[in-house]
């Protein structure tokens, strides 16, 4: 993509979902570099909170209005979730008339307002319906170096050169209004079913990689080994089950013998449902 074109495209038709559990001491930085992105709105999904995170994040929309809302929810939702409230809030919302939907971390640090424009720049520029990110490591190193999720996809699709490395469960993504006519935002929960049925879909999904998205913003290195390696099984049991629907076999997160939990059982699935049905959304 040319330097230009991230300057040319508009954001204003985008609106950023975050989700966020006891973010205070980052929530604030992630909101200031959403506003450097010159995106439309932002949906802060503050759940299972004891700080000032939701305190925070509706302060900020204070200094500027019209720009976002908090949902919050009073449990915690479990991972990716929040994906899914959120944008059934902008949806739903009258003041978020978004063509464009992109999902940011809370707990990011860096100056990485410029690279999301980027981003999103690049996936209107590319016309894709969903942008996932591929890093660049991914293609440089054999299957011992890098993550067990992102391998059991690039064996899946193997013969699609243009989406080896695709890493679905990482963020951001941007998918394009349009996905949601075909794929109800109910399945942002679950990443894996999510790039599955975007995989699925006739006639197909325009669904690009981009190369560009640096990993120093993503994930955060403070967080404790036991949380790294149970995120990771979640991110191989997200993908076993993703591959399953893909390729027709029984559901299930079992791979190599062992089952794939990790914080799997911790997503409200249930809090999503209930939250639809206050708006009659069907699935």
């Amino acid at each position: 993509m040319s330097h230009a074109a991230s300057h040319v495209v508009s954001h204003s038709d985008t609106c950023v979902i975050i989700q966020a559990r006891n973010a205070e001491g980052t929530i604030l930085h992630v909101l200031s570099q959403i506003v450097r992105s010159h995106v439309g709105c932002c949906i802060v999904v503050a759940n299972g909170c004891r700080d000032k995170t939701t305190l925070l994040a509706s302060s900020f929309f204070k200094r500027f209005p019209g720009i976002g809302r908090v949902v919050a929810f009073s449990e915690p939702l479990g991972p990716d979730v929040g994906k899914a409230v959120g944008t059934y809030a902008a949806l739903r919302h009258p003041a978020f008339s978004a063509g464009w939907f992109t999902y940011v971390d809370s707990d990011w640090k860096g100056g990485f307002g410029p690279d999301l424009d980027s981003f999103l720049s690049e996936a209107k520029h590319k016309q894709a319906d969903v942008l996932f990110i591929g890093r660049k490591e991914t293609f440089e190193h054999s299957r011992f170096n890098r993550r067990e999720d992102v391998w059991l996809w690039e064996q899946a699709l193997s013969e699609q050169k243009e989406l080896q490395g695709m890493s679905v469960s990482e963020s951001p993504v941007a998918v394009n209004k349009r996905v949601f006519t075909f794929i109800a935002p109910y399945w942002l929960y679950h990443p894996g079913l999510f790039a599955a049925r975007c995989l699925q879909q006739k006639p197909p999904l325009r669904l690009e990689v981009s190369r560009a998205w640096s990993p120093q913003f993503s994930g955060n290195p403070t967080k404790s080994a036991s949380h790294q390696r149970k995120m990771l099984d979640t991110l191989v049991g997200d993908a076993v089950e993703g591959l399953a629907v893909l390729t027709g076999q029984p559901t299930g997160r079992r791979w190599r013998g062992k089952e794939h939990i990790g914080y799997h059982q911790d997503r409200r699935v249930d809090l999503l449902r209930e939250y639809m049905e206050s708006f009659q959304l069907p699935l």
